[in-house]
């Protein structure tokens, strides 16, 4: 793009912006207005129930109602663009179908994977100002976001990962936590650090967050359990292959949105894994399916085999 690269790094404006994809709309001179001296916004995702009609009955059978899709209609304005910059504002709105981050300046914590659902309007006016056109006036954008839900961005699951000159006045309503904590004893705990077979996880999410669990274990034919509160699942690792491979762990993968696990033998030596070119196993488990983190403070255990390493990943999820 033209200016874009130039535009990068100019400062946003206070909470009356956005960003999509790798650009806010202060770089171009846009500011998020009202329509009608009120901002609006849906309180929930579109919904679809799921009916079917029976010959000869009255009414229909429902068989309940599925969250669709979310719907943001953005107004923009302008005050001073140059020819040069309304196209760049055009191209960087394009309707290109590609799904890209939207997050608004006062949830920075939250990020909507959007398409532009329609071609941006633009109404405004023009005029001459040193022998440059210049145009004024407004822009409505259509996004749509077909999870019906908003997530942290990735990397930033930590009130420490913000760095925003508006932070104090969204850090306390985000409920996103610090890393580190006080326990139940009254001790400093650090989140998602694996001791002594136990994990602190927090989900600030309004929604049971998915789950990916990447674990290091040493244990052929052993049962290992992973348990929050009165969920858990359970699993049974293979016989260990014999051969030159050096191969002596497995790395057990579980997905709670997939539901899930599969286990690779590997090499471990000196705290690092090496993929020696095993092929992948799925494994049922032997109890229940992997589970999803509910919201607020949980703490994940872990019982069976030797565990080498061990990492959950989610990002919280909001509506």
């Amino acid at each position: 793009m033209r200016e874009l690269e130039r535009l990068r790094n100019i400062n946003k404006d206070d909470l009356i912006g956005f960003s999509y994809g790798d650009y806010h709309s202060s770089q171009f001179g846009l500011l998020r207005v009202s329509n009608g001296n009120r901002y609006s916004e849906y309180l929930s995702p579109s919904l679809k129930n799921r009916t079917t009609d029976v010959t000869g009955m009255d009414g229909s059978l429902y068989f309940g109602t599925s969250k669709t899709t979310l719907g943001f209609n953005v107004s923009i304005a302008f005050d001073s663009l140059n020819e040069a910059e309304v196209r760049d504002v055009k191209e960087w709105l394009c309707a290109d179908g590609q799904p890209k981050p939207l997050i608004f300046d006062e949830r920075p914590y939250v990020e909507y994977m959007c398409i532009i659902n329609s071609a941006p309007q633009m109404s405004y006016l023009t005029f001459e100002e040193n022998n440059d056109r210049i145009y004024k006036g407004e822009i409505l954008v259509n996004f749509v976001s077909y999870l019906p839900y908003g997530l942290s961005p990735k990397g930033k699951k930590f009130i420490e990962d913000y760095q925003d000159k508006n932070f104090a006045e969204w850090s306390a309503a985000s409920l996103i936590p610090s890393k580190e904590f006080f326990d139940t004893t009254g001790a400093i705990a650090t989140y998602e650090k694996f001791k002594n077979g136990k994990i602190w996880l927090y989900n600030a999410g309004d929604y049971d967050a998915d789950v990916v669990i990447r674990h290091y274990v040493q244990g052929e034919n052993t049962t290992i359990t992973y348990t929050v509160g009165d969920k858990s699942f359970s699993i049974k690792t293979p016989a260990q292959t014999v051969d030159s491979s050096g191969a002596n762990a497995f790395l057990v993968e579980s997905n709670s949105k997939l539901q899930l696990v599969r286990c690779t033998e590997v090499k471990w030596a000196n705290g690092v894994a090496t993929d020696v070119g095993k092929t992948p196993v799925i494994l049922i488990p032997t109890s229940n399916f992997p589970f999803k983190l509910p919201r607020g403070r949980s703490q994940m255990t872990v019982g069976g085999g030797t565990t080498l390493s061990f990492e959950v990943n989610f990002r919280h999820k909001f509506a």
